[in-house]
């Protein structure tokens, strides 16, 4: 059999930069898995609309903020290219919102992958994702990796140890094949869970012992084939049934957090028009409330 990891390359990753922190986080990360996959990345910086300012006035702010940004940009470019990555900066003049810009042009570049940074906030304003990474999630043709700092970080960013959930349904499938990948990749560990839960809803809040057991074995038989495909990948994985009967975006971002893993995987439907204006409840949550970096497939 011919190894996922082939049909789960990087080959071309857009990098949402501004000049931040944040966006500086995410062009180190990037720079691990461009290094790892032999990818060309390309360094995007949109400059804002100003829709107050007049005409002359407007030119005028553009042209400057265009200089500030190619500078900021050229630097990171060259810091890239100088560890062997192929790297260009592309600079946009938005008419609308960054998020949409950005996403035309990675379909435009064909790219395989966004990331984006973004601040890593405390547990109320944790909820409140930056709207340009909840509309790179929503809306992009292809996985989205959202960046966050860790509060613990002593080192420069790494990834270590991966965190795959699964279901399974063929969008987690999908989603073990990308951490298996990046695993094996990086020589990380990787650790697939999958999360029992009874919604009390459902089920008024009445569990037969025998819907338990029917749902664990089910859960042992998903998580076996999940582990086969990280083996198949060249990864040996941990796997973990997590029944604590939490939702699972709770389940898995405490998981996460107190495993300290450096990366989660998650996988959502690919949806088009409309109904991909409604991400998948689990990927949207655990994008919104994990303290680590969080890679959303499709």
């Amino acid at each position: 059999m011919v190894p996922l990891l082939h049909a789960r390359a990087f080959h071309k990753i857009l990098v949402s930069f501004d000049g931040s922190s944040n966006s500086i986080e995410a062009c180190d990360v990037a720079t691990i898995l461009a290094k790892s996959y032999n990818s060309k990345i390309l360094l995007a910086y949109a400059i804002p609309p100003l829709p107050l300012l007049s005409p002359p006035r407007r030119i005028d702010y553009e042209a400057k903020f265009e200089n500030k940004t190619s500078l900021q940009a050229l630097k990171m470019e060259s810091h890239m290219t100088k560890m062997g990555i192929e790297a260009k900066t592309k600079i946009l003049r938005t008419k609308g919102a960054i998020a949409t810009s950005l996403i035309e042009l990675s379909e435009e570049e064909r790219v395989d992958l966004i990331v984006a940074g973004t601040r890593g906030l405390g547990d109320f304003k944790r909820m409140i994702l930056g709207s340009v990474s909840t509309n790179f999630l929503n809306n992009a043709h292809c996985p989205v990796l959202i960046v966050r700092k860790r509060v613990y970080q002593i080192v420069g960013p790494q990834i270590r140890k991966i965190l795959v959930a699964t279901d399974g349904s063929k969008f987690a499938s999908r989603a073990v094949e990308f951490a298996s990948s990046i695993a094996m990749k990086l020589d990380a560990d990787l650790t697939i869970a999958h999360v029992i839960y009874l919604a009390p809803v459902a089920y008024g809040g009445m569990y037969s012992p025998d819907l338990y057991k029917d749902l664990e074995k089910q859960g042992n038989e998903i998580l076996a084939t999940a582990s086969e495909t990280a083996k198949e990948n060249g990864v040996y994985a941990i796997t973990k049934q997590i029944d604590e009967n939490q939702s699972p975006v709770w389940a898995l971002t405490r998981f996460a957090e107190e495993g300290k893993f450096d990366l989660v995987v998650v996988g959502t439907r690919g949806l088009s028009g409309l109904r991909r204006a409604f991400l998948g409840s689990v990927a949207n949550g655990v994008a919104h409330y994990a303290k680590c970096s969080v890679l959303v497939t499709k």
